[in-house]
């Protein structure tokens, strides 16, 4: 990969004096889709947090677009262009839908520039106009996710961090969403993906890593990853 967007080395971080990834690192190349995999508690959600700031490391480099962000908390990765979609689709459920955008766009100054994203979030996701002063909390599993994807939308980032985008949800609702990430990704938007349905994230990922008990076990393109049947069987629990 020449062309990195977002290069981790050496991180090392926990919720407490003990660790849980250990001496990790991540290439990303700009404008593509990275997939991570992993059997459950490797350290997946935890290597995200690190990279966008919610968890500090205790070691190693997080450089977007050649600025290094190691240590700089999650609305000055945010304000840099890293966007974070967290598990679970984590939106404001006593606010409406519309009030969830206005929550995202706290960083903006320009009323024109917020009206006018706002619009474009719109016109990717219909069903959300049409819910805009809806509770979030409301809102069904999908229509949740298509709203964290507006939220992160309105700031126009350079990179995204999507922590199992389709948990919970229904097979239709998994190809919209699959859908969305493509074409997020077709104008320019880098993605790195944490996700568990490899099914779905080895027909659009351009790269892979496999994670291990917090530690990278294996990466490569997605046709060598399926190559490693050992790996797929014992930490994936699926047979290749």
């Amino acid at each position: 990969m020449s062309d990195a967007i977002l290069q981790v080395t050496g991180l090392t971080a926990g919720y407490s004096e003990e660790p849980i990834i250990h001496d990790m690192g991540l290439l990303a190349e700009r404008g593509r889709i990275t997939g991570i995999i992993g059997p459950n508690g490797c350290g997946k959600s935890t290597f995200l947090k690190a990279i966008v700031g919610i968890v500090k490391p205790t070691a190693g480099r997080v450089i977007l677009d050649g600025a290094d962000i190691t240590h700089l908390p999650p609305f000055r990765t945010l304000e840099k262009g890293l966007a974070y979609i967290p598990q679970g689709r984590q939106v404001f459920p006593e606010m409406t839908v519309l009030e969830n955008l206005k929550m995202s766009a706290y960083t903006l100054r320009d009323a024109a520039v917020v009206q006018s994203r706002f619009e474009e979030a719109f016109a990717r996701f219909p069903k959300l106009y049409e819910r805009r002063q809806q509770l979030a909390g409301t809102l069904s599993g999908g229509e949740q996710s298509m709203l964290s994807f507006a939220m992160a939308m309105v700031l126009q980032p350079t990179c995204m961090l999507l922590d199992e985008p389709t948990l919970g949800l229904a097979p239709t609702m998994i190809e919209q969403i699959f859908e969305t990430i493509v074409e997020m990704n077709d104008q320019g938007i880098s993605m790195v993906i944490v996700e568990q349905n490899i099914n779905v994230l080895f027909q659009v990922a351009d790269y892979i890593y496999i994670l291990d008990s917090g530690r990278n076990r294996f990466d490569g393109l997605p046709q060598e990853v399926l190559r490693q049947e050992e790996l797929l069987k014992l930490y994936m629990g699926v047979q290749a």
